[in-house]
C-alpha cells in the first residue's frame, strides 16, 4: 500500500465523465468517540476516488485527527466537512471503525447502510433490536469473508497487530520503560533475546516474522499441530515449536524475555499461562497480549488503555491494550481504506446495496442486519433471536 507524501498538496479532484443514468450516492464518515480509537475508515485519497466516480463524500469534523489527517486534507480531496447531525441525515451509507454504542444507534436515522466493526462479544440484545427497528442494513468488518474464510479487513489488521506487538515489546524491554534494559534481538557474540509466541494465527505469524527479523530466538506454542507445522514450513525447521506441554512451558518461561499471546481462551478452558508461571519470569520481562479483548489464556492479563497501557505483576510488565492497530493509526487507516473503497464504489455504482448483495458472497457474509431482519446466526444464537437466511432474502428482491 502506498500513500502520497503527506506534506505534498492534494490536487483538487477532477470528475470523470459520469454515466447520466448513475444514481449519485453519498458516503458519510462518522468520527470515533472512543479515546482509544484513532483510525479513520476513508483517507483523503480514497475519497478522491469516490468523488472522481461522481459520488459524494461527507465527513464529520475532526474524524481524521487521530490518524494525522486534518479537516483541510479532506476538504482538499473534495469532501464536505460537516457536523455529526448533518452527516447522519445526509448520507446514504455511513462508515466508521468501531462498533456503535447504544447512544450512537439511537442517533441513527432509519433506512441507512452502515459499515463498522461489531465486536460481537460486546454487543447486547438491545443494541441489535434497535438496529433492526431502524431498518438498518449493517455490515461488520469482522464478518466480511469469502467462502474460504478469507477476510481482508481481519487479515490486514492481524498483520499490523503481530508486527506492532514486537515493536511494543522491544520498547518495553528498555530501561526507559522499566524493562530489563536489553535489546530485543541479538548482537555479535551475545545471546539473543528469547520470545515465546502463543498461537499460530496471522497475528502470531507476523509477530514471529518481525521477531526473527530482529534476531530474537523464537519459541512457538500452540495446541493446533497443523498451525505449528505451517509455522515450521514458513520459517524453517530451526524454529522451536511445541504443544502446550506444561513441563515445557515451565522450563521455557524461566528464560523468556517476552511472551506475545495470540490465543483466545475458551470459557471452559483453564489458563495456559498461570500466575504461578508468570512468577517464574525474570524481573523486567514483558507480556504483550494481542487477544485481551476476546479472552486471554494468561491469568494475569487484564484490559488496559492507551492512557495507561501497562501495569506490573510479579515484576513482569504487561501490555494489554485491545486496539493495537490504533497505535499506528495512519498505516491502519490506509489499510482499511484500501479494502473498503472498492466495496463502497461498487455499492454506489450499483445505486444501492441489494444488487451487490446478490453478487458478493463476502458482502452477504458480512451483513448481519438487512431491512429490519437479523441475518447472522451467531448473533441469533447468542441473543435467542430468529435469523433469516440472507441468501434466500436477496433472491426474493
Amino acid at each position: 500500500m502506498q500513500e502520497r507524501n503527506s506534506e505534498a498538496p492534494i490536487p483538487q479532484p477532477k470528475l470523470q465523465e459520469v454515466d447520466e443514468h448513475l444514481k449519485i450516492m453519498t458516503v458519510g464518515v462518522l468520527k470515533e468517540r472512543s479515546r482509544d480509537e484513532k483510525r479513520v475508515p476513508l483517507t483523503p485519497y480514497a475519497i478522491q476516488t469516490l468523488i472522481n466516480a461522481g459520488h459524494k463524500v461527507i465527513i464529520e469534523t475532526g474524524s481524521g485527527v487521530g490518524a494525522n489527517y486534518s479537516d483541510e486534507d479532506f476538504r482538499a480531496s473534495g469532501a464536505r466537512v460537516l457536523s455529526r447531525e448533518e452527516v447522519l441525515s445526509k448520507a446514504d451509507i455511513l462508515v466508521k471503525i468501531g462498533p456503535l454504542t447504544l447512544d450512537e444507534i439511537r442517533e441513527l436515522p432509519n433506512n441507512k447502510i452502515l459499515f463498522s466493526a461489531l465486536h460481537p462479544n460486546t454487543q447486547t440484545r438491545e443494541n441489535i433490536e434497535l438496529l433492526l427497528e431502524k431498518n438498518i442494513t449493517a455490515i461488520a468488518y469482522e464478518f466480511y469473508a469469502d467462502q474460504k474464510g478469507m477476510n481482508p479487513f481481519s487479515y490486514l489488521m492481524s498483520e499490523i497487530i503481530g508486527s506492532t506487538s514486537v515493536m511494543i515489546a522491544a520498547e518495553l524491554l528498555t530501561n526507559v520503560r522499566g524493562g530489563k534494559g536489553v535489546m530485543l534481538g541479538g548482537l555479535t557474540g551475545l545471546t539473543p533475546s528469547t520470545i515465546m509466541v502463543l498461537g499460530t494465527d496471522t497475528a502470531a505469524e507476523y509477530a514471529i516474522r518481525m521477531a526473527l527479523g530482529l534476531g530474537a530466538y523464537v519459541k512457538v506454542f500452540d495446541d493446533d499441530l497443523g498451525g505449528l507445522l505451517k509455522m515450521e514450513q514458513l520459517f524453517g525447521q530451526h524454529l522451536f515449536t511445541s504443544s502446550f506441554n506444561r513441563k515445557t512451558l515451565y522450563k521455557s518461561i524461566q528464560t523468556t524475555d517476552v511472551i506475545i499471546n495470540s490465543k483466545v481462551k475458551r470459557h471452559d478452558q483453564p489458563f495456559i499461562i498461570t500466575e504461578e508461571m508468570v512468577k517464574l519470569m525474570r524481573k523486567g520481562s514483558v507480556i504483550v497480549d494481542m487477544k485481551i479483548d476476546s479472552g486471554s489464556i494468561i491469568e494475569t492479563a487484564r484490559p488496559t488503555t492507551f492512557d495507561n497501557p501497562t501495569y506490573v505483576v510479579h515484576d513482569v510488565i504487561h501490555f494489554c491494550v485491545p486496539n493495537i492497530p490504533s497505535r499506528v493509526a495512519r498505516t491502519a487507516s490506509i489499510a482499511i481504506s484500501d479494502v473498503l473503497t472498492p466495496i463502497l464504489m461498487q455499492i454506489c455504482n450499483e445505486g444501492g446495496i441489494l444488487p451487490l448483495l446478490k453478487k458478493s458472497v463476502s458482502l452477504r457474509n458480512g451483513t448481519y442486519a438487512f431491512l429490519g431482519m437479523l441475518t447472522n446466526t451467531q448473533l441469533a444464537e447468542r441473543f435467542d433471536m430468529d435469523a433469516k437466511d440472507l441468501n434466500l432474502l436477496v433472491a426474493l428482491f
